[in-house]
């Protein structure tokens, strides 16, 4: 049913391949040699041979697609009873066959040649060649192949009055047939145009009848099946015509719409470098503005400076000449004197929880942290392996006792348990720690309930605690 539409692509693949001086880069030879096997299939033998011989002197050739195409020339010259010539091309695709090795193309070779030699009249020579031909289908399972091989056979008996053979021969096509496929009617025709010679043979006329009837039923739907692939060389003509008018169409479009793209590809880039300059532009005025505010800020910066100067200078005069200023001293702030005294005052109010010293001096390290310090901390890129050490260092900095004061309590633990209780240290929830880390918040969860485990905790809240 596609045949006709093949045979358009590959006139038009021809034509491109010439047009485009692609002989060498392309498989030529596969396009011709199926140009050469769709005519066979139309019933042209004479413009099947002519494509079929221009696809074997093409200069980049193919062995299979060479042994195909000789095969093809054999055929389409038997078909025009040509047997001379159909017997050169098919010695010529035996030698080459056996030269590759390619024993299994070679049996099919010697099964179309058979037929040849049996219209020559070379009986002998044929049932060899067809003999060969049937072993190999039974070997590979090829059944419709071999009920062509069996066909030529039983000619061949019956040709020689050999009919016992003849009918050991029969039954084993009657057997290879109802393998092959229900609609493969050539099959079937010859099977009941054996069984009509066979029959004949034996002047057994009544039967011979009855399979005559078969073989022109079957002789029909073969031929109704081959005519629907059947084209005059005018209607193929004008087909490739209008296909390839299709396809000059199609190739206009094609390059319309490449030139559209460019020129949207052009107003694009042209877009692109208005936007650069503008945005150039804009950058360099806010880089002027900048300068100009700084230069503000600098000289306020340097009056404010002169102000400050101005007024200690007076403040100093002041004190200088008032004695009563001279007299005020402030107290100094004794951090640790106050601790102790709020260690004291916390012991007499809460005489079941007796605080330990060191929880004392570790909030003594607290109170002297500084906010800067946390969010620089808090703000730290864990993402890479080798970062972890710098920021313990900084973390140590600010929390001194911290890792000595958790395996105090703790035991051993490990890095990624340390690091946890350090960002939970610094405030940070777990969306903050997955983020900082570059993992998931379900497994930053995951870790602090097996800290809860490890420490007899049971939430957030106790560990901020603990910690």
């Amino acid at each position: 049913k596609t045949d006709i539409q093949a045979l358009k692509i590959l006139f038009f693949a021809e034509k491109f391949a010439q047009k485009n001086n692609l002989q060498n880069d392309i498989n030529l030879q596969g396009i011709l040699y199926r140009i050469g096997y769709i005519l066979w299939d139309f019933d042209m033998p004479n413009l099947s041979i002519k494509y079929l011989q221009k696809s074997l002197e093409t200069k980049k050739t193919n062995y299979s697609d060479s042994l195909i195409a000789l095969n093809a020339i054999g055929i389409n010259y038997q078909k025009l009873n040509d047997y001379q010539n159909s017997m050169k091309y098919f010695d010529i695709v035996s030698t080459l066959s056996k030269k590759g090795k390619s024993n299994i193309f070679n049996a099919v070779v010697l099964g179309n040649a058979a037929v040849t030699l049996h219209k020559m009249g070379e009986q002998n020579k044929a049932f060899a060649y067809a003999t060969q031909d049937k072993e190999m289908c039974f070997r590979e399972k090829l059944w419709s192949n071999a009920v062509g091989a069996l066909h030529t056979l039983i000619r061949i008996e019956i040709k020689q009055n050999h009919l016992e053979n003849a009918k050991i021969l029969l039954d084993s096509l009657d057997n290879v047939v109802l393998k092959t496929d229900e609609k493969h009617f050539i099959s079937k025709k010859r099977q009941k145009e054996a069984a009509f010679l066979y029959h004949q043979a034996l002047k057994n006329h009544e039967k011979s009848l009855g399979f005559y009837r078969e073989f022109v039923t079957f002789d029909s739907l073969a031929q109704e099946y081959a005519n629907k692939n059947k084209i005059s060389e005018l209607q193929l003509a004008a087909e490739v015509r209008i296909y390839q008018q299709e396809m000059d169409e199609k190739e206009k479009n094609k390059q319309f719409i490449n030139i559209l793209f460019v020129i949207s590809v052009l107003l694009l880039l042209i877009l692109m470098v208005l936007a650069g300059i503008y945005a150039y532009k804009k950058i360099k005025k806010i880089e002027n503005n900048k300068k100009i505010i700084e230069n503000i800020n600098k000289t306020q910066a340097q009056e404010i400076a002169t102000l400050k100067q101005q007024i200690f200078s007076q403040l100093a005069d002041i004190k200088q000449n008032n004695k009563n200023l001279q007299a005020i001293i402030l107290p100094e702030i004794n951090v640790k004197q106050d601790l102790t005294e709020i260690e004291k005052d916390i012991e007499l109010a809460n005489p079941r929880e007796n605080l330990a010293k060191e929880n004392l001096d570790f909030d003594t390290e607290n109170i002297n942290v500084k906010e800067e310090d946390l969010q620089f901390l808090r703000e730290f890129n864990l993402t890479k392996k080798e970062q972890w050490s710098v920021f313990k260092v900084s973390f140590l900095k600010v929390y001194p006792n911290f890792e000595r004061k958790i395996i105090a309590k703790m035991g051993e633990v490990s890095n990624a348990e340390l690091r946890l209780m350090m960002l939970q240290k610094l405030g940070l929830d777990s969306n903050e720690i997955s983020q900082m880390l570059l993992i998931s918040a379900n497994s930053v969860r995951t870790g602090k309930y097996r800290l809860y485990k490890k420490l007899g905790l049971s939430s957030a809240e106790e560990l901020d605690n603990f910690l």
